[in-house]
């Protein structure tokens, strides 16, 4: 009976240390070398978040952060390195190859409903040279790549925030409402937007994948012209040795 009770003691003691849900499944998170990436919490309000603990995939204790901008740095590695968002997202500066790998958020929310998520950061370096395109408003603008033998492409915008994927062959996967009908991808993999508009400012990036496993984020500074609109939009371009080198583990 004693085994017993200390089981249900040791159950309870466990369901108040552990999220009870699952705020957001693994988001894929690219950044470059020596620039900063940003870990967004998937909780609108930040209102009702009380902290977040950050850690490793392998258990390393990184930091809390709570909104406001608040970041206590646990772990010597991040030291100068780490800053928090006013919802209490975490950014990390100064990227290196090593900060690769899955990350976990712990969110703490004021009404006891708590909730975890992992991000899977992956760091490039930066190769090549910004383009520069200009469209009038209402135009169409294509994001050429020219990379050969590429299996497919992740494109953000802002960086950090996944609107598509494409295939060469013309394959499409839609991943933001804003863009819908309005994107159409190409033989080569590039990306065309339709009837662009003030809204489509900012920054774009293509995150490139060829099947020997190199990743290469393409970079393009698009000009926006007439009508009210006079807006830049700056994509640029970067490569990295390789998707599985950029997830080495901490030292």
């Amino acid at each position: 009976m004693k085994i017993f009770y200390c089981g249900v003691i040791l159950f309870l003691s466990l369901l108040s240390v552990l999220p009870a849900i699952v705020c957001e499944e693994t988001r894929d998170v690219f950044g470059v070398y020596g620039e900063e990436a940003t870990l967004q919490v998937s909780v609108v309000q930040r209102e009702q978040i009380r902290q977040v603990r950050w850690v490793t995939f392998n258990g390393i204790a990184i930091c809390t952060s709570r909104p406001g901008g608040f970041v206590e740095i646990r772990e010597d590695y991040y030291a100068d390195r780490l800053r928090a968002t006013s919802d209490g997202s975490l950014i990390i500066e100064d990227l290196k190859m090593e900060d690769g790998g899955i990350i976990k958020a712990t969110i703490y929310l004021l009404d006891g409903e708590d909730c975890s998520e992992a991000y899977n950061l992956s760091v490039t370096g930066k190769c090549g040279t910004t383009k520069r395109v200009s469209v009038p408003v209402g135009g169409d603008v294509t994001l050429q790549v020219e990379e050969n033998h590429i299996k497919n492409l992740i494109w953000e915008r802002p960086v950090g925030v996944i609107i598509a994927t494409t295939k060469p062959g013309g394959f499409l996967d839609l991943r933001e409402d804003h863009y819908n009908g309005r994107l159409q991808g190409s033989p080569d993999g590039s990306l065309t937007i339709r009837n662009v508009f003030g809204q489509d400012q900012g920054d774009y990036r293509a995150v490139i994948f060829t099947p020997d496993g190199v990743a290469c984020a393409r970079v393009y500074d698009v000009s926006i012209s007439g009508g009210t609109s006079n807006v830049k939009m700056v994509v640029a371009e970067y490569v990295t040795a390789g998707i599985v080198f950029a997830m080495a583990a901490l030292p």
